[in-house]
């Protein structure tokens, strides 16, 4: 448990931040998954890892809602960049900000090398008519920079 007053008070909210991609319109996430940079790691023979000083690429799933038609027509654009024969405008940069609760300071991420490996459209159920249908995209990165 955290000793009252260490932590401080400006801090960020995981519901406030912005995703932008380069040759996109502004869109509407529902949630990032998180960015876990890992290193590339060699295993010796006496059974000790050591880095070898690469990162991995890094994926992450991104949720968008599927009635946001503008939106999902950009996504399927750059979907179909991504397949064969691939694009050159298949790899994009893109910008992820976090703001702090007062929105006064913020945080960002720039990604390198970015394009869609993956689609997945949310499990369809008639006895639900509370939730509405979601698209749900794995980005890949090929670097991460924290500012």
């Amino acid at each position: 448990m955290p000793i009252k007053g260490t932590i401080q008070t400006d801090v960020f909210p995981t519901s406030k931040y912005v995703l932008i991609i380069g040759g996109m319109m502004p869109l509407t996430i529902l949630s990032i998954g998180a960015l876990e940079e890992e290193l590339e790691t060699i295993e010796l023979p006496d059974r000790t890892r050591v880095s070898n000083g690469n990162t991995k690429p890094l994926s992450f799933d991104v949720v968008t809602p599927a009635h946001h038609l503008e939106e999902q027509i950009q996504w399927e654009e750059w979907w179909s960049e991504c397949k064969n024969p691939v694009s050159s405008l298949a790899y994009r940069i893109g910008t992820m900000a976090q703001l702090s609760a007062s929105e006064s300071v913020f945080r960002t991420s720039s990604m390198s090398g970015l394009f869609i490996m993956k689609k997945s459209a949310s499990e369809l159920d008639m006895a639900n008519d509370s939730d509405f249908s979601k698209i749900t995209w794995t980005l890949s990165a090929n670097d991460v920079y924290l500012m």
